[in-house]
């Protein structure tokens, strides 16, 4: 008897622990939203806290028609929401940083994913350009991810890719981040 009850208590504990640890990544990643890193090809090499205002162009689909329209509508409003708000670079200025980006890969997974362990996935390629001359100051692949079954879909995407770029931009600006108001 004592033997049954020592198993059937291990048992709800193995069952309950991916449960438990399913329910501690939905909160963290609820409250966290879409994130990701930037993985440069062409470095940086410029301070950037010479621009003051920042223009984000509408991306490129190059995803042969398996792109999300709704991502591509949304994306360049979310991006400029994003640094505008995290660097000290402004909608309109003097010395003007334009970002350019094209879509790589949209994934919104498998429904097995979406069950076990959901994740929706926009890769870009970015490019940070001087406004005034053309010259290309930065490239890098920028993978955002959304890993909550609550915060998901093409907006929050979006933002995972702006979040990415200002973080991107905060690592070259000698000022840092912009303090929150």
């Amino acid at each position: 008897m004592k033997k049954s009850l020592c198993l059937l208590g291990l048992l709800i504990v193995v069952c309950n622990s991916g449960c438990l640890g399913r329910a501690i990544s939905e909160g963290f990643h609820g409250a966290k939203g879409a994130g990701g890193r930037a993985r440069p090809s062409q470095a940086v090499t410029v301070d950037l806290a010479a621009y003051d205002a920042v223009v984000v162009e509408a991306f490129l689909d190059d995803t042969r028609g398996l792109g999300n329209k709704a991502f591509m509508a949304v994306v360049p409003d979310k991006v400029t929401e994003e640094i505008v708000t995290r660097t000290y670079l402004r909608r309109q200025g003097n010395k003007v940083l334009r970002i350019t980006g094209t879509l790589i890969n949209y994934d919104t997974g498998t429904t097995t994913d979406k069950i076990a362990s959901p994740m929706e996935q926009a890769l870009c390629w970015v490019k940070l350009i001087d406004g005034a001359s053309g010259d290309v100051l930065g490239i890098a692949s920028c993978d955002s991810r959304a890993k909550s079954s609550v915060r998901k879909g093409p907006e929050e995407l979006a933002t995972g890719i702006g979040k990415i770029i200002a973080d991107w931009i905060i690592q070259h600006d000698s000022r840092g981040a912009r303090p929150k108001e």
